[in-house]
Protein backbone atom coordinates (compact mmCIF):
# COMPACT_ATOMS: atom_id res chain seq x y z
CA UNK A 1 0.00 0.00 0.00
CA UNK A 2 3.19 2.06 0.24
CA UNK A 3 3.44 4.44 -2.50
CA UNK A 4 7.26 4.95 -3.88
CA UNK A 5 8.29 8.99 -3.44
CA UNK A 6 10.07 11.02 -5.54
CA UNK A 7 13.14 12.49 -5.00
CA UNK A 8 11.67 15.44 -5.06
CA UNK A 9 8.67 14.68 -2.82
CA UNK A 10 11.18 13.73 -0.28
CA UNK A 11 13.11 16.39 0.14
CA UNK A 12 9.70 18.80 0.84
CA UNK A 13 8.52 16.40 3.01
CA UNK A 14 11.89 16.70 4.90
CA UNK A 15 11.83 20.57 4.71
CA UNK A 16 8.33 20.69 5.80
CA UNK A 17 9.28 18.54 9.10
CA UNK A 18 12.12 21.05 9.59
CA UNK A 19 10.43 24.23 9.33
CA UNK A 20 7.82 23.07 11.81
CA UNK A 21 10.46 21.93 14.54
CA UNK A 22 12.23 25.10 13.90
CA UNK A 23 9.33 28.05 13.38
CA UNK A 24 8.39 27.75 17.38
CA UNK A 25 12.41 28.52 18.32
CA UNK A 26 12.47 31.43 15.42
CA UNK A 27 9.50 32.68 16.77
CA UNK A 28 9.94 34.06 19.79
CA UNK A 29 13.27 35.53 17.81
CA UNK A 30 10.89 37.23 15.74
CA UNK A 31 8.58 38.71 18.09
CA UNK A 32 11.61 40.65 19.95
CA UNK A 33 12.28 42.04 16.79
CA UNK A 34 8.98 43.08 16.01
CA UNK A 35 8.02 44.44 19.25
CA UNK A 36 10.83 47.27 19.11
CA UNK A 37 10.22 49.50 16.44
CA UNK A 38 13.04 51.04 14.60
CA UNK A 39 12.99 55.03 13.38
CA UNK A 40 13.67 55.34 9.59
CA UNK A 41 15.88 58.22 9.42
CA UNK A 42 15.20 61.47 7.24
CA UNK A 43 17.30 60.50 4.14
CA UNK A 44 15.72 56.93 4.39
CA UNK A 45 12.00 58.41 4.71
CA UNK A 46 12.73 60.87 1.82
CA UNK A 47 13.74 58.26 -0.64
CA UNK A 48 10.89 55.80 0.26
CA UNK A 49 8.68 59.10 -0.37
CA UNK A 50 10.30 59.72 -3.96
CA UNK A 51 9.44 56.00 -4.52
CA UNK A 52 5.97 55.90 -3.67
CA UNK A 53 5.78 59.33 -6.35
CA UNK A 54 7.31 57.61 -8.94
CA UNK A 55 5.23 54.75 -8.44
CA UNK A 56 2.24 56.68 -7.72
CA UNK A 57 2.93 58.59 -11.21
CA UNK A 58 3.81 55.47 -12.81
CA UNK A 59 0.26 53.55 -12.64
CA UNK A 60 -1.74 56.11 -12.79
CA UNK A 61 0.09 57.92 -16.00
CA UNK A 62 -0.09 54.16 -17.16
CA UNK A 63 -4.08 54.50 -16.26
CA UNK A 64 -4.30 57.61 -18.16
CA UNK A 65 -2.69 55.86 -21.35
CA UNK A 66 -4.83 52.72 -21.02
CA UNK A 67 -8.24 54.25 -20.79
CA UNK A 68 -8.60 57.94 -21.33
CA UNK A 69 -8.03 57.86 -25.63
CA UNK A 70 -11.99 58.28 -26.11
CA UNK A 71 -11.87 61.96 -23.86
CA UNK A 72 -9.26 63.60 -26.81
CA UNK A 73 -12.09 63.26 -29.20
CA UNK A 74 -15.43 65.80 -28.69
CA UNK A 75 -18.24 64.45 -27.34
CA UNK A 76 -20.17 65.41 -29.98
CA UNK A 77 -18.44 63.73 -33.06
CA UNK A 78 -17.58 59.78 -33.25
CA UNK A 79 -13.89 59.06 -33.02
CA UNK A 80 -13.96 57.63 -36.57
CA UNK A 81 -14.79 61.60 -38.14
CA UNK A 82 -12.54 63.43 -36.12
CA UNK A 83 -9.02 61.18 -35.30
CA UNK A 84 -6.84 63.01 -33.39
CA UNK A 85 -3.24 61.83 -33.14
CA UNK A 86 -3.31 59.56 -30.73
CA UNK A 87 0.21 58.56 -30.88
CA UNK A 88 1.74 62.37 -30.04
CA UNK A 89 -1.46 64.10 -28.04
CA UNK A 90 -2.42 61.05 -25.62
CA UNK A 91 1.42 60.90 -24.29
CA UNK A 92 1.27 64.71 -24.04
CA UNK A 93 -2.47 65.05 -21.98
CA UNK A 94 -1.76 62.32 -19.70
CA UNK A 95 1.64 63.36 -18.41
CA UNK A 96 0.17 66.63 -17.74
CA UNK A 97 -2.93 65.02 -16.56
CA UNK A 98 -0.12 62.84 -13.70
CA UNK A 99 1.53 66.15 -13.15
CA UNK A 100 -2.22 67.67 -12.08
CA UNK A 101 -2.82 64.44 -10.00
CA UNK A 102 0.68 64.13 -7.93
CA UNK A 103 0.23 68.33 -7.19
CA UNK A 104 -3.09 68.05 -5.49
CA UNK A 105 -3.12 64.29 -3.69
CA UNK A 106 -0.60 62.50 -1.81
CA UNK A 107 1.02 59.81 -3.43
CA UNK A 108 -0.10 57.24 -0.69
CA UNK A 109 -3.82 57.98 -1.73
CA UNK A 110 -3.53 57.62 -5.04
CA UNK A 111 -1.74 54.01 -4.62
CA UNK A 112 -4.21 53.36 -2.12
CA UNK A 113 -6.97 53.84 -4.73
CA UNK A 114 -5.98 52.84 -7.54
CA UNK A 115 -5.06 49.12 -6.11
CA UNK A 116 -9.24 48.90 -4.50
CA UNK A 117 -9.97 50.24 -8.34
CA UNK A 118 -8.09 48.61 -10.52
CA UNK A 119 -6.37 46.08 -8.69
CA UNK A 120 -6.50 42.17 -9.30
CA UNK A 121 -8.38 40.47 -6.32
CA UNK A 122 -8.50 36.86 -6.09
CA UNK A 123 -11.11 36.41 -3.58
CA UNK A 124 -14.95 38.25 -4.65
CA UNK A 125 -15.94 38.33 -1.47
CA UNK A 126 -12.42 40.62 0.10
CA UNK A 127 -12.85 42.67 -3.54
CA UNK A 128 -16.44 43.73 -2.40
CA UNK A 129 -15.38 44.73 1.68
CA UNK A 130 -12.31 46.62 -0.13
CA UNK A 131 -14.93 48.27 -2.42
CA UNK A 132 -16.73 49.14 0.70
CA UNK A 133 -13.63 50.42 2.47
CA UNK A 134 -12.81 52.59 -0.65
CA UNK A 135 -16.13 53.62 -1.02
CA UNK A 136 -16.75 55.08 2.22
CA UNK A 137 -12.56 56.81 2.52
CA UNK A 138 -12.01 60.75 1.61
CA UNK A 139 -8.90 58.83 0.03
CA UNK A 140 -11.18 57.22 -2.73
CA UNK A 141 -13.55 60.22 -3.00
CA UNK A 142 -10.41 63.10 -3.55
CA UNK A 143 -9.19 60.36 -6.65
CA UNK A 144 -12.65 59.94 -7.98
CA UNK A 145 -13.28 63.89 -8.10
CA UNK A 146 -10.29 64.62 -9.40
CA UNK A 147 -10.90 61.73 -12.07
CA UNK A 148 -14.39 63.10 -12.52
CA UNK A 149 -13.69 66.40 -13.30
CA UNK A 150 -13.69 67.53 -16.85
CA UNK A 151 -12.04 71.12 -16.22
CA UNK A 152 -8.84 68.93 -15.03
CA UNK A 153 -8.90 67.04 -18.20
CA UNK A 154 -9.78 69.91 -20.62
CA UNK A 155 -6.59 71.60 -18.84
CA UNK A 156 -4.76 69.17 -20.10
CA UNK A 157 -6.04 68.69 -24.21
CA UNK A 158 -8.45 66.28 -23.45
CA UNK A 159 -11.64 67.57 -25.75
CA UNK A 160 -13.87 66.22 -23.27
Amino acid sequence: MRAALKHGQKIIILLGCFLSLWGPLHASAAETQVGTPQAIDKSRYEQYQKQSEAYAAFTFNQLCLRDYEFYLTPLKRPPMYQKPNVAVELPKACNCYTREIMSKIPASDIIQSMTFMYGYQSNRFVAQQNQKILSNSRTAEKVMNFMDDPSIRKKCGFKR
